[in-house]
């Protein structure tokens, strides 16, 4: 084969193989115009190479009059080296490498650019999304992590106002004290230029604290207002509890409040104000966050209010079971004291014996004369609670909710049956009428029923008392306490209403039977019996006052 032949051949040889490329493929002179194209490159734009032979390459590419600027050809005709990059093909919507390489005559001179091109539209879009996947997820960490910096902030503010609250010194604080306080720590913490805290009663609000970053930035706040003229601020009472933001006269403001628990105590309301040209430090003025703060001080305040009505429950039940006691503590007192003085003698003899001893032992002798004194004490503080039984005063009868008289007592006694380990649970029929009598009076017979229960169940490994009352028929209510103990020795269910009847060391025998006796005044019964399924029973009937509610 002559060299011309060769020459020939090889060509043919080069032309098939780049005619039957995939990727597109052109030659192109130096001035830009094409020579050759592949058919692959001619496909792209639904045409034959021959049309596309003697076109400038930027006309077709990109359907402009000159090279763009990152032109790969327009670049390797300046340096007359390889060059290679990414194209994005206006007509086509698509994206190529284009990688371009020199050819040169046996003078060395340019004489043409060969093309070689790969479409990388999908890899670019992947390349793309990717990106922006990972942009979204910054984005997303970034917003997470503030949230989480936010909730931290918050949950150490909860942290604070928590350990605050549960001083034991909180009940005896001031409460508008503690209300100011707390204000000023969540303004403080989280950065607001003025706080405050409302009590809410019905369609008025009275402020109960307040703080201020700088005094005079803005208008002075009342001491009192009503729904009328800040309508804005009772939203967050309502059911929209979580609408109450907006941003007036260039300050943003965010209120939140929690409901009241029953239709006669109030309800709560926290506000937030800021400039809205100032970065505060701390967390957003976020209605979830402000409504979280709220029901803390506002528990805070109930609880000390409650303790308060608590403590003077405590003092009336006081009263109103000594009242009861009156009738037969003259023979209990006797009994009292009958048995420190009994002691006392018992230890002044072993006293002398020890020291009329050859060799007095005086360590027994000085704990004996401890233990005279300690008796006496004692006689003395049984006179001393004697007396203080004629200070309270009798009531007249009233209309009670036995389901009122059942949550205060339990409210009363949470400590020691808390303490005791022992579980209570609650059924009152819905709709009891009410009944006549010393709501005082009732409270201390379910005080004493429940403690029996409590010193029956302690202990045992089920610690449970189960409270009920029911309507027994129209004119009349049962009270039901019963507990999962050993149940009452058999012949005993009436006996232990009669007065000094006890199995406890230390017990005088006296509760029941002053409970029997206000039952009775209230022209009710009372009476116990072994419960069906192990425990005992106490059963308190009373005469309804009315007939129950639809």
């Amino acid at each position: 084969m002559s060299n011309l032949d060769y020459l020939k051949w090889g060509a043919a040889s080069w032309k098939s193989l780049v005619d039957g490329s995939p990727d597109p493929v052109a030659f192109l002179g130096v001035d830009h115009r094409i020579i050759y194209v592949n058919h692959a490159l001619a496909a792209l734009f639904d045409t034959t190479p021959e049309a596309l032979v003697g076109r400038r390459c930027f006309e077709i590419y990109h359907g402009c009059d000159a090279p763009i600027a990152s032109c790969p050809h327009e670049l390797l005709v300046g340096d007359r080296c390889d060059h290679s990059g990414d194209v994005a093909i206006g007509p086509l919507g698509r994206i190529f490498n284009v990688c371009v390489k020199p050819v040169f005559d046996a003078r060395d001179q340019l004489v043409g650019v060969l093309h070689v091109s790969r479409d990388i539209t999908r890899y670019v879009e992947r390349e793309q999304a990717q990106q922006a996947m990972c942009e979204e997820l910054e984005r997303r960490v970034e917003s997470r992590t503030q949230e989480l910096a936010e909730r931290l902030l918050i949950e150490r503010l909860e942290a604070s106002l928590l350990l605050r609250f549960g001083d034991p010194l909180l009940l005896y604080t001031d409460l508008a004290s503690l209300v100011q306080e707390s204000v000023d720590e969540i303004a403080k913490v989280l950065g607001y230029d003025r706080c405050s805290f409302w009590e809410v009663q019905g369609d008025a609000a009275s402020r109960m604290g307040a703080y201020e970053r700088e005094p005079g930035e803005f208008a002075p706040l009342p001491r009192e207002t009503t729904k009328a003229r800040d309508a804005w601020m009772f939203v967050a009472v309502g059911e929209a509890w979580d609408q109450g933001r907006s941003s007036v006269a260039g300050v943003n403001r965010c209120v939140a409040g929690v409901h009241a628990l029953q239709a006669d105590e109030p309800g709560y309301l926290l506000l937030a104000e800021c400039h809205a040209g100032r970065t505060y430090c701390g967390a957003s003025m976020r209605p979830e966050h402000l409504q979280l703060l709220c029901h803390l001080v506002g528990d805070m305040v109930r609880r000390v209010r409650g303790s308060v009505k608590s403590q003077q429950l405590q003092r009336q039940l006081a009263q109103a079971d000594h009242v009861a006691r009156l009738g037969q503590l003259s023979a209990g007192l006797a009994h009292e004291i009958s048995q420190p003085l009994s002691a006392a003698l018992c230890n002044a003899q072993a006293a002398l014996r020890l020291l009329e001893r050859p060799t007095p032992d005086v360590g027994e002798s000085v704990a004996a004369l401890n233990d005279i004194v300690a008796n006496i004490r004692h006689a003395g503080e049984v006179m001393h609670r004697t007396r203080a039984l004629y200070k309270g005063v009798g009531r007249p009868y009233a209309p009670v909710s036995l389901a009122a008289v059942t949550r205060s007592v339990l409210k009363l006694m949470e400590g020691a049956l808390a303490a005791d380990e022992a579980s209570v649970e609650v059924s009152i029929a819905p709709g009891l009428p009410e009944v006549s009598g010393d709501a005082i009076q009732l409270q201390q017979v379910l005080v004493n029923v429940i403690r029996n229960a409590l010193d029956a169940v302690r202990g045992r490994d089920r610690r449970l008392i189960t409270v009920t009352a029911s309507l027994l028929d129209e004119n009349r209510l049962d009270l039901r306490v019963r507990d999962s103990g050993e149940g009452l020795p058999a012949g005993r269910e009436e006996a232990i209403f009669r007065s000094f009847e006890t199995s406890k060391a230390e017990g005088m025998g006296m509760g029941l039977a002053i409970c029997r006796e206000i039952i009775t005044k209230h022209n009710g019964t009372i009476r116990a019996a072994n419960a069906p399924g192990g425990g005992a029973e106490f059963v308190i009937t009373l005469p309804a006052l009315a007939a129950p509610k639809p």
